[in-house]
């Protein structure tokens, strides 16, 4: 269903979106994931502390720092969000931007529009009380997104001490999944 003019781009790690891309009449087409096929490869992530400066501008303590390969060429960028999910999200960025750009735009641009990149109220926020740290997940959320907030937290807790508490609410958009 896409335009001709557009530009395709898929997580070659989910087997049925490479179907679908398969198919997409597109000239320009980007990919991203761990393969080593993929435009833009995630290598790496881990969670670090954010500077006290860091953290009173972008509202975060914990950042992620991500190396990826866009087209052969290294990439690490700092982002102000937790969570090792995130660097599949960076990638997926990485990859619409150079698409749209047709591989003009420069790595250092890409890095910088990562830091900028707003949050999201409601995913995946974690915001200190005294000292407890309470996560809001709360947005549209849904079994995934739970799994990776919950995982995000366990690891947060093994690296900075502490124990672990959940309190989940019910999911009643997904139907009888719920």
């Amino acid at each position: 269903g896409l335009d001709p003019g557009a530009a395709a781009v898929v997580n070659l790690d989910d087997p049925m979106a490479v179907a679908q891309f398969a198919l997409a009449p597109v000239a320009r087409r980007r990919t991203f994931g761990t393969a080593k096929s993929a435009d833009v490869r995630v290598l790496s992530s881990e969670p670090f502390d954010a500077t006290p400066e860091d953290e009173a501008r972008a509202g975060a303590d914990e950042w992620q720092r991500a190396r990826f390969s866009v087209d052969g060429r290294p990439l690490e960028v700092a982002m102000p969000y937790p969570g090792d999910h995130n660097e599949m999200n960076a990638a997926a960025a990485i990859a619409a931007a150079t698409a749209i750009t047709s591989g003009t735009m420069e790595l250092e641009d890409v890095a910088r529009g990562l830091l900028a990149a707003s949050r999201v109220a409601g995913r995946l926020n974690i915001e200190r009380l005294g000292p407890y740290f309470l996560v809001d997940d709360c947005y549209n959320a849904n079994a995934g997104s739970m799994l990776v907030a919950i995982a995000t937290l366990a690891k947060r807790v093994a690296r900075r001490g502490g124990r672990l508490v959940a309190l989940l609410g019910e999911m009643r958009e997904l139907g009888h999944f719920s």
